[in-house]
């Protein structure tokens, strides 16, 4: 709360300018947030030095504080901050087992359960609620970046959402509410809520160990729901719907040229979820219906994905948050590949014609996965970026490989590469060997099977040519 962070803050600093060192430990609580803030500041500006001066002393701030001091709500503030740098910088063990304190202390502390249990007055009601999401948010970018099954049971949280108002007073016994038809910068946290609360539902149905039949069921509710949240999306901004030539409609339709980044992080995330949603489906037989349907989905969601991620290279923001850019990006193009090849194997129609696209799609690649390499490499680069460095370049190799196997896979002769070889054979000499058939077919050349060939591409996020920047 904005009364009570500026109160503290001054309070501290009235004291260190009259060379008071009493500081109260609520007050080394505060300053340890400050510092957070300062690093994480810092670490958008590429200044990785003070980042890492700023995040050690808030670490002695936090060592410095009692444990009971700890164990409120400013305490949760701070380590829900902690695991935002954590994993800003990608300090992955740590980032773990702070999510970890994060979400138990939350849980403690009752944020979990409805108002109607306590009786705290409007305001700090209204703030616990905001913290138990940002709580919940933690969880569900650990459990999705990590490939961990997530702490928070939906089954177990019976949490309001926040109310989309302006508050500023924990102590405030009335909210005050907007006007009709006006909307705070709550609103926005309101749809990134709901948008969180689908991918948990996606983790629950499609990506737990056991309980995973009726996939097809499972996949359209949950594209659904995510629809209903799209439409959502669209009448916050005032936007129109629009159907596509193929019958799909817009993954998330935007002028990113007039949006901020909190609603183009939405947007990010919405096709972020598309994918996770019919991923699964690509392990069905290619004859099932939903196969192809879901292929579709995914492919379309990709391109989205690239688009965003090459028209918006300057923001670090969007990079590094919930998930990690090098592993969509290297995701997303897998997806362009696996489209053409299954077309090509199993003689599919394919859903978009991404012939002529597919060299500037390598291209948009490339160049941002030398991007988010060369962010990571600085003069105090750690063991753990050393390996997401090595990763990077893994993923490069590959995208180039399967761009060059795709371009000769006519003229390639069809071969198979044996399962106990593929495990004694190193990345870096790997080469993709294309499915049995593959040579039966001509090079990239759907225009005689698609019925898409007359019709271009729109990617539902951006003008045409979207990887026509200045800076490929």
């Amino acid at each position: 709360m904005k009364k009570e962070f500026l109160s503290a803050f001054h309070r501290i600093f009235d004291r260190v300018e009259a060379h008071d060192p009493n500081l109260s430990p609520s007050d080394y609580v505060i300053l340890r947030q400050i510092f957070l803030v300062l690093s994480i500041t810092a670490w958008e500006t590429c200044s990785s030095t003070e980042c890492n001066t700023y995040y050690h002393k808030a670490l002695e701030c936090a060592r410095i504080t009692t444990t009971p001091e700890n164990e409120d709500l400013p305490g949760l503030q701070s380590l829900l901050l902690t695991c935002l740098y954590l994993q800003l910088t990608r300090k992955h063990d740590e980032w773990i087992q702070t999510c970890g304190q994060v979400v138990r202390l939350a849980q403690s502390l009752g944020l979990h359960r409805h108002s109607r249990r306590f009786r705290f007055c409007a305001g700090e009601m209204e703030l616990r609620k905001r913290i138990w999401w940002c709580v919940y948010a933690v969880d569900i970018a650990c459990s999705i970046v990590h490939g961990l099954p997530k702490m928070i049971q939906d089954d177990d949280v019976d949490t309001d959402l926040p109310i989309d108002t302006d508050l500023d007073d924990a102590t405030a016994t009335d909210i005050p509410l907007p006007l009709p038809g006006e909307t705070t910068s709550m609103a926005t946290f309101i749809l990134y809520v709901k948008l969180l609360r689908i991918f948990s539902s996606c983790l629950k149905s499609l990506y737990t160990t056991t309980k995973r039949r009726n996939g097809v069921a499972k996949i359209t509710a949950l594209d659904h729901e995510l629809s209903v949240w799209r439409h959502s999306v669209v009448q916050f901004q005032g936007n129109e719907m629009k159907d596509h030539d193929d019958g799909l409609p817009d993954t998330l339709h935007m002028n990113s040229a007039d949006q901020s980044f909190e609603t183009l992080f939405l947007h990010f995330l919405g096709n972020v979820a598309v994918i996770l949603i019919h991923q699964p489906a690509l392990t069905f037989d290619p004859k099932h219906p939903q196969f192809m349907k879901s292929l579709s989905r995914c492919v379309r969601a990709a391109l989205n994905i690239l688009s965003m991620l090459g028209s918006s290279h300057d923001d670090r923001r969007l990079h590094c948050l919930f998930p990690n850019k090098s592993s969509i990006v290297f995701q997303s193009t897998l997806l362009c590949f696996y489209h053409q090849w299954m077309c090509m194997a199993s003689s599919l129609t394919p859903s978009h014609n991404l012939d002529p696209l597919m060299g500037r799609i390598v291209d948009t690649a490339l160049k941002l996965l030398d991007m988010h390499k060369a962010e990571l490499v600085t003069p105090d680069t750690s063991s753990n970026t050393t390996i997401d460095v090595q990763t990077i370049s893994a993923a490069q190799n590959l995208v180039r490989l399967f761009s060059n196997r795709i371009e000769h896979a006519g003229d390639a002769p069809v071969s198979t590469v044996p399962a106990s070889s593929m495990t004694q054979t190193p990345p870096s000499s790997f080469i993709f060997t294309p499915p049995a058939g593959l040579g039966s077919h001509e090079p990239l050349r759907f225009e005689r099977e698609s019925q898409m060939s007359t019709i271009p591409l729109d990617f539902g996020i951006l003008e045409d040519g979207f990887l026509d920047n200045g800076w490929l």
